[in-house]
């Protein structure tokens, strides 16, 4: 009788530890969607900065390899030199890449703590889903010829349209319709 009274006592504390304990999470950017995906573009920016490192480095000494009046020299320095400016933007891209996962740290805590108080899930997938809009935006050719289709100067119907119209004039001409020639 005790035992079971010990046992019972045991499964009634457990549960209620189970259901009654909640507390928060230390670290929430660790299932923060934002957060990992700044990460991984922070890694590619200084992967892909240690890379463009390496190939200054290989071309630096096959400059100093060269003879001083080769043809070639003129081209290899350009070159070291447009690869210095794209390290550099690289390690600026780097470093923003860090500075904003930070700022996504700090935010994402705060934001859990407050979802968490209120007893609302998160990440919210709102947030996720404008983020990758955002993303899409960002990286949509801004050029106006990218967007419209191109039209010939005098022929302002699209291709598709002019298509379809030479499609119809040759059929009906196959049909002796109108007796008209088909446009090619």
């Amino acid at each position: 009788m005790i035992r079971q009274k010990q046992i019972l006592s045991i499964v009634c504390l457990s549960f209620l530890f189970i259901l009654g304990c909640s507390r928060p999470n230390p670290t929430p950017e660790l299932i923060d969607p934002i957060y990992r995906d700044i990460g991984e573009k922070a890694a590619l920016a200084k992967a892909e900065a240690d890379k463009v490192s390496e190939e200054i480095k290989t071309a630096k000494e096959e400059l100093e390899k060269l003879p001083p009046r080769d043809p070639s020299l003129r081209k290899m320095r350009q070159d070291l030199k447009n690869k210095e400016a794209k390290l550099v933007q690289l390690e600026q891209e780097a470093l923003y890449y860090e500075i904003r996962a930070e700022k996504r740290k700090a935010y994402a805590r705060e934001d859990y703590l407050k979802a968490f108080n209120a007893g609302k899930p998160w990440p919210n997938p709102e947030t996720k889903e404008a983020y990758e809009l955002v993303g899409k935006l960002r990286a949509a050719p801004r050029e106006w010829s990218k967007s419209v289709p191109k039209t010939d100067r005098y022929n302002r119907k699209s291709i598709d349209e002019t298509r379809k119209e030479i499609e119809e004039k040759a059929k009906a001409a196959s049909k002796g319709g109108s007796g008209e020639k088909p446009a090619h």
